[in-house]
């Protein structure tokens, strides 16, 4: 499945994602440019047909690139197709950037648990080892569990300090719960990450 496809799944589920589109390679090279209604600076993201299959998954493979301004747009675009085994019939994601106060990832722990693991900053601090990572255990909560903690106990998890992640962490769960019940087959597979403004 493509991350194209995986975003606008996300994006149905309920969770917010920063504006996004797709770009063809044969759309790329026959208008020789790009127009966008996209905020800049963007991300130009890979998005192969193979990239995060169920058997296989070539995760970090391609390149992407990150702050991109309408000026060097074209420049990353090459990029990222020239990471593709085969650009034709290809394509690449361009998507606003969110300037992160946190990123990390939440992900499938066992049976109707996930574990969330951040830190403070953009995700590539996280990548590159730069970054102290904390993490913490939470229930796959329900939408009355997200309405239900806003109005009347506010919901303090052990191990979470952060205020200002309590609802996006709340929100997380119960938007991935969304996609488990749309895909029941992803279940031990499914990760999502994640960046908070």
């Amino acid at each position: 499945m493509s991350k194209y496809s995986q975003l606008v799944k996300i994006k149905a589920a309920g969770l917010s994602v920063p504006r996004f589109e797709s770009l063809s390679w044969d759309a790329f090279r026959q208008k020789g440019g790009v127009n966008t209604s996209l905020r800049f600076p963007l991300a130009v993201r890979s998005t192969y047909v193979l990239e995060d299959g169920t058997h296989q998954s070539f995760a970090g493979a391609f390149r992407t690139e990150l702050h991109v301004e309408k000026e060097h747009l074209s420049a990353a675009i090459d990029q990222v197709f020239a990471s593709y085994p085969q650009a034709e019939e290809q394509e690449v994601i361009l998507q606003e950037m969110v300037h992160a106060d946190y990123s990390g990832v939440l992900f499938a722990y066992r049976q109707g648990v996930w574990k969330v693991e951040w830190a403070a900053g953009a995700g590539e601090a996280i990548v590159s080892g730069h970054a102290e990572v904390q993490s913490i255990i939470l229930p796959q909560f329900l939408p009355v569990d997200q309405l239900f903690s806003s109005l009347w106990l506010p919901w303090r998890p052990p191990g979470l300090q952060e205020k200002s992640l309590r609802r996006p962490v709340l929100q997380l769960s119960v938007g991935a719960r969304k996609l488990l019940a749309q895909e029941a087959s992803v279940e031990h597979g499914l990760d999502i990450e994640f960046s908070i403004a």
